[in-house]
């Protein structure tokens, strides 16, 4: 089972396990869609970022290498569709 961890973004809140649908916008025209993918939420700022091994492993099937270069969280945070900045304040809907 995937453990908490501090949030790096606002260093108060806990990022928690959590399942979210990954979307990729592969080649400027076609969307994956891989659902219930581990992801860790801050409870405090909402910072939200996918599990790294998760998004290795669809990767891996896609045969791309990961896009992390130096092997830290943080290449996996979630992304919005309308500016491409990370997820802070956006909230899926329930």
């Amino acid at each position: 089972m995937a453990h908490p961890y501090p949030c790096p973004v606002c260093q108060i809140g806990q990022c928690r396990p959590s399942k979210t649908t990954y979307l990729r916008l592969m080649d400027g025209e076609r969307l994956l869609s891989a659902p219930a993918m581990l992801t860790y939420i801050c409870d405090v700022c909402n910072y939200r970022e996918f599990d790294p091994t998760a998004v290795a492993r669809v990767e891996a099937l896609l045969g791309e290498e990961a896009t992390s270069t130096d092997g830290q969280r943080g290449f996996n945070r979630l992304l919005s569709l309308d500016n491409r900045e990370p997820a802070r304040t956006r909230r899926a809907k329930p």
